[in-house]
């Protein structure tokens, strides 16, 4: 008896050893390869000129904190104009640096902000996707050249002139690091960054009128 119990076990063990050899085998198996015949399936396809923005704000949002803090304006011509910012911008233009901020409900106050947010150097675009097509170079060269030119600017607390630097972020960049560009990012107020663009080159307007890259 006590035999027949020992090559029963044995048996045992081995159907077991088998069976899970062969729910391991069927574990990896490649999956089967879709049918070649998709019927009248809807099929999307993704052109390179289709930028997908996964930051991309809604028509509400202003000020943005996903990642480096973003403000956008909403005039009433439509379009858009944005600009991702420094502290003394954020501070400039009165918001909240640790909260979210939304459009205003009123056009002309809406008007009066993106103003405001122009003459920080933003950019008008007629839409989310001719600017993010233009930053990854799916534009005309006009707009490539819009896309990659940031303007900085300074307002003195005296609220006389502006200090202004244009440059481009790739034939402009290593010569401005040598100038060390990220001191704007540390300005504290523009009375700050007045004096840190003067440094760099910037342009001094007694009349901001004058300055051509601004309204």
């Amino acid at each position: 008896m006590a035999g027949n119990a020992s090559g029963a076990r044995k048996w045992m063990y081995w159907l077991l050893y088998i069976l899970g050899f062969a729910i391991g085998a069927l574990r990896f198996m490649p999956p089967k390869p879709p049918s070649e015949d998709l019927g009248n399936r809807d099929i999307a396809i993704c052109k390179p000129s289709d930028t997908i923005d996964l930051d991309a704000p809604s028509r509400k949002e202003r000020f943005v904190l996903n990642s480096h803090p973003h403000v956008y304006g909403w005039p009433s011509t439509g379009g858009e104009i944005s600009r991702s910012l420094s502290l003394a911008e954020v501070l400039y233009l009165g918001l909240d640096r640790f909260h979210e901020a939304y459009k205003a409900e009123d056009p002309a106050e809406e008007d009066e902000f993106c103003r405001k947010l122009r003459n920080l150097g933003a950019e008008w675009w007629e839409s989310q996707t001719a600017r993010s097509n233009a930053v990854f170079g799916e534009a005309d060269e006009a707009a490539i050249e819009k896309a990659h030119t940031r303007i900085e600017t300074g307002w003195p607390s005296s609220w006389k002139g502006v200090w202004v630097i244009k440059w481009h972020t790739e034939r402009d960049y290593w010569a401005l690091r040598e100038k060390k560009l990220g001191r704007l990012e540390l300005a504290l107020n523009m009375d700050e960054r007045c004096a840190i663009i003067e440094s760099m080159g910037g342009q001094y307007f007694e009349d901001p009128k004058d300055c051509p890259d601004l309204w």
